[in-house]
């Protein structure tokens, strides 16, 4: 008999389990108990009390630790290996003990800011305008939305597959990697040498598209850009190319009629747009050293779209 659980059927708490899930959803996606609980609190609540803050804590921090049993199933009384868990990496100063941006370039990230806005702006009302389209003509019917759902499947997988192609272009792969971290090293490991010679070169936009997408927003934060040489990182036009198709299949994508989200697509499409906007202040400063590494401006892109689209 369920009659001991009727205290738990009533409509305050079945919102405050829909918003415990929300912050243990984003615990186990994102490996951030508290991320999870301030996302509930946005997002997930519709009224928030000390009990429920307690709950969704206790939630999150039961998920934390499920999450890390699982994934360290293999060590068990070993040494625990934080790198299975979701993580963008380590940031690391480039200068020693100093931070890797000045003071003065927070005008800049401000900008990067109101464009990350602006492209959220255009991304949820071009989704808004799809999503009332799509509720007139293709949500009504069963079938419909089937096809719909094969129909975009085959569109991202024809572009994501034709982009690289259209790219065409071969990039050596760092030699000199002295002092650079064992991070930095993992992830030149992770480039894919697609239409080129394994080993020796890799295609920057296969790179980006057939890696899995926390590597690729590793990739685009902790690689070390060296201003207009493009060697060992991502060029312009490379992340040009990305980020556009894959935006606009973004926009397209969310909403069909199967589970998607838009945490990991906001972050990739965000890093892209801040790399490619620190790329090319590197290039107009021709190397001097004068802007942080594009690293950083991928980081403030990122945060900007997600801001922007959430």
């Amino acid at each position: 008999s369920f009659s001991k659980f009727s205290d738990f059927r009533n409509d305050r708490e079945k919102r405050d389990f829909v918003a415990c899930g929300a912050a243990a959803g984003v615990t186990s996606a994102f490996g951030a108990p508290i991320g999870g609980i301030l996302f509930s609190l946005e997002e997930g609540a519709s009224y928030w009390s000390t009990k429920l803050t307690w709950r969704a804590f206790f939630c999150a921090m039961i998920t934390l630790g499920t999450l890390f049993t699982v994934k360290n199933f293999d060590s068990w009384w070993g040494q625990a290996n934080m790198e299975k868990l979701f993580s963008f990496g380590e940031f690391n100063s480039l200068t020693g003990d100093n931070a890797n941006f000045s003071i003065w370039e927070l005008s800049l990230f401000i900008m990067i800011g109101c464009l990350g806005g602006l492209i959220g702006a255009v991304f949820n009302a071009a989704n808004e305008h799809l999503t009332i389209w799509r509720m007139k003509n293709v949500n009504y019917s069963k079938g419909r939305r089937f096809m719909e759902v094969i129909c975009v499947s085959l569109l991202v997988t024809t572009v994501s597959f034709v982009m690289p192609l259209i790219w065409n272009r071969c990039t050596e792969l760092p030699s000199d990697m002295a002092d650079w971290s064992n991070q930095e090293k993992k992830l030149v490991e992770a480039l894919v040498p697609f239409q080129c010679e394994a080993g020796k070169e890799y295609n920057e936009v296969a790179s980006l598209i057939f890696t899995d997408a926390d590597t690729a927003i590793k990739q685009l934060f902790h690689f070390r850009e060296a201003g207009q040489d493009d060697s060992s990182t991502f060029s312009s036009a490379a992340l040009f190319l990305f980020f556009l198709p894959y935006i606009a299949l973004a926009t397209i994508t969310y909403g069909i009629a199967i589970p998607s989200g838009l945490f990991v697509p906001s972050l990739l499409s965000g890093a892209a747009f801040g790399r490619l906007f620190g790329h090319l202040l590197h290039k107009l400063d021709h190397t001097s050293g004068t802007f942080a590494d594009s690293g950083t401006y991928a980081l403030m892109g990122a945060a900007a779209v997600l801001g922007g689209m959430a």
